[in-house]
This record gives structure tokens, sequence and C-alpha cells, in this order.
């Protein structure tokens, strides 16, 4: 009806207090079907033991100084009122956390937490159990498509690209321009035998691959950019003159580059 604007502003660097209270309640809610859960299985109480977990790893708290009240009190003062990148942390902590302590429930608390980042347009996906700054599903389409079905040396450069970038006390952007291509050279090295990304490129049209050479050779401007002689591949750009939108561009651009090469190499 209008009564109320629409929510229209990515959360990019900050977290309001409606998210923040959305990502503890999905939180809490994951802790007490754990404990129900277990109570009915086992007699065990699994929800407490992810707080006893949480209190010492992640809020370095003293273990002996344990209690449900206690950890819960000082998780929920993280969540209402830490840093939005402590609060990010530890929802990223619990993402493997709630299935390694009680596998019944971590899908359903991945899917709250996604439904949470998507509602409040917050400015990061799940990937890989590990939050990156994307938030267009189809860039975290080709991300995740290109992660899961290229080769096995590719797929590492693409992995660590992600995890570099899903760290937000000490983000290295260069470093995930770095990784990012050099899955595409790994790939690029898989279907033509030459380890050069330059090479390589020039090797596709005749490896039996359609590719237009007017991409071919934008492609190899944009290698040319990270590798000259004051480029990010020899590791004199500081993580200072990448920002996040270059870095998280190359990801979402490799990714998509190795996707196309995928399916242009599956239909010869």
């Amino acid at each position: 009806m209008g009564v109320q604007p629409p929510r229209s502003v990515i959360q990019a660097s900050d977290l309001d207090a409606a998210t923040r209270v959305a990502l503890w309640n999905s939180l809490h809610s994951a802790v007490e079907v754990m404990n129900a859960e277990g109570w009915n299985f086992n007699y065990s109480k699994p929800g407490e033991a992810l707080l006893r977990d949480m209190w010492a790893s992640e809020l370095e708290r003293p273990v002996d100084e344990f209690s449900t009240s206690r950890a819960t009190a000082a998780a929920k003062e993280l969540y209402l009122n830490g840093e939005w990148w402590a609060v990010l942390d530890n929802v990223q902590w619990n993402l493997s956390g709630v299935t390694r302590h009680w596998q019944r429930v971590g899908g359903s608390y991945r899917e709250a937490i996604s439904s949470d980042l998507s509602k409040y347009l917050v400015g990061f996906r799940i990937l890989s159990d590990e939050l990156i700054p994307v938030s267009n599903e189809i860039e975290l389409a080709a991300i995740r498509e290109a992660a899961t079905t290229v080769g096995e040396n590719a797929r590492k450069h693409l992995q660590r690209a992600t995890s570099l970038l899903a760290s937000r006390e000490n983000p290295q952007y260069a470093k995930v321009v770095q990784e990012s291509v050099n899955a595409v050279e790994s790939f690029v090295a898989e279907l033509t035998g030459e380890h050069v990304l330059s090479v390589g490129l020039k090797r596709l049209g005749s490896s039996g691959l359609p590719t237009h050479q007017a991409l071919l050779g934008a492609w190899d401007k944009l290698y040319g950019y990270t590798s000259d002689a004051g480029g990010i591949r020899h590791g004199l750009i500081r993580d200072e003159d990448v920002d996040q939108p270059l870095a998280v561009y190359f990801l979402v651009s490799c990714s998509a580059f190795i996707n196309m090469l995928l399916k242009l190499e599956a239909a010869r």
C-alpha cells in the first residue's frame, strides 16, 4: 500500500537492527531445535555443545566459566551490538558448526540464513559454507557452477579466491584477482597444454573450441592487466590498490569464462 517504503539499499559494510535480530533468531531457533531433537534421539543436547564450542573458540572465553545462559547472553550481545563483520564471521562459523554438532539441522539453518541475507538485502551470499560479498544470485551461480564442475587444479584456485574474498577482518583483494586468473590459466592449460595463459588463449581456436577471436583478444588484454611488470600476479600491487568490487568482478568473470569453456568443451 506504500505505507512503508521497501528496502532498496544493499547492506555492504553494516547491519541494521532488524537484520541483526533476524540472524540471532535463526541461530537461537536452530539451538532450540538441536537440543529438542538430540534429547528425543539420544538424551543429548547438541545445541548446548554448539554454544560451548562457540564460547571457547569463537568468543574466546575461559571454558571453565561456561554455562548455557552465559554463552547465550554473550552470543546475543555479539549479534545485536557487535561489529557487523564479527556477526557475519560468527554466522559463517555456525554454517559448518551447526552441521558438525547436529547434521539434521544444518540444512534448515543454512536456508534460514540464506533467507535472512536475501530478505534484508545483505550484500553477502553463502557459497560452500562461506559468506562472500556477492548479492547477485546470477553472479553467485556462476561462481558455484565453475567451482563444482571444473578440474581439480582450477577448482583449488577458485576455492582459494572464494576463501580470500570471504575474509572480512583481513581482506586480500589482490590475491583474489590473482587466484581467479590462475584458475582460468590452469583450465586453459588443461585444454591446450599451454601453461602461459596468453599463449593458451591463442591455441583455443586450433584446439577445436569455437571461440571468437575478439573475445579471446579481450581476455588476453585482461590477462595483461594482471601480469605486466607492475601487475597483480607479480605481487607489486598492494591490496589497497584493488577494492572489493574489482575483486568480485574478476572472480565472477573468470568463473563465467570457465563455464563458457566447459560448455564449449562438452558440446564439441
